[in-house]
């Protein structure tokens, strides 16, 4: 089985993933809501919704905007990147729609357009294989501020996105990444200069979920 399933794996990391964030962007909250049962958008809104309302926050591979959204219209200082021009479009259509003034950035998290030491939070859910490298540790503890914290939900379990996220983890050693489970990021993290460990704690809907948790310590 080995042979189709890294065919099949390869081809998910060659095509379709590439697609779902460029020509096939109007498609990802139709897989995403397929792949999670429905809950996707809500699970998104819950880890922002665990930021204090009046930190300043920087979302990492924003997406569509949900999470933005969800920030915006509780009046949140919310800046978002992501290395897709076409999600950075759709992610600022729906802040404006939901009152907010859009603050999208077209870039990577390797290479973040911030200050340092300019934001309270750097908030980032179901994160792509990048997350897992040394320069985005660097680059999201340089901008946070010091006593800054950093949340990110790496997965939940429902349905079709067990076997989703396994085509994931396959995805990223075939690219020669390192898995990023929790214990490898949050080692990684901790290289770069954060108290970062993971936590498994449930969403409010009870779905079990992964967590990484993360400050910057104070100066």
């Amino acid at each position: 089985m080995r042979g189709p399933a890294v065919r099949v794996t390869r081809w998910v990391v060659e095509r379709f993933f590439p697609w779902l964030y460029t020509r096939g962007a109007w498609a990802y909250d139709m897989v995403a809501w397929l792949v999670s049962g429905g809950r996707w958008t809500r699970w998104v809104q819950a880890a922002a919704a665990r930021v204090p309302p009046d930190a300043r926050v920087l979302e990492l591979g924003s997406g569509p905007g949900h999470a933005l959204a969800f920030l915006a219209r509780r009046g949140q200082r919310a800046w978002g990147v992501d290395a897709s021009p076409v999600m950075v479009r759709r992610a600022a259509a729906r802040v404006r729609r939901h009152g907010g003034t859009p603050r999208v950035v077209l870039a990577r998290g390797q290479a973040l357009p911030w200050p340092a030491n300019s934001v309270d939070w750097v908030l980032a859910t179901f994160p792509a294989p990048y997350i897992a490298e040394a320069r985005t540790a660097s680059e999201v503890a340089r901008v946070l501020r010091p006593g800054g914290h950093v949340l990110m939900l790496l997965s939940a379990q429902s349905g079709l996105l067990r076997l989703w996220e396994r085509l994931v983890r396959w995805a990223w050693r075939i690219d020669g990444l390192a898995p990023a489970e929790a214990r490898y990021l949050a080692r990684c993290y901790r290289r770069a200069g954060l108290e970062a460990q993971a936590v498994r704690e449930p969403l409010p809907d009870g779905s079990p979920a992964l967590w990484l948790r993360g400050r910057k310590p104070a100066a």
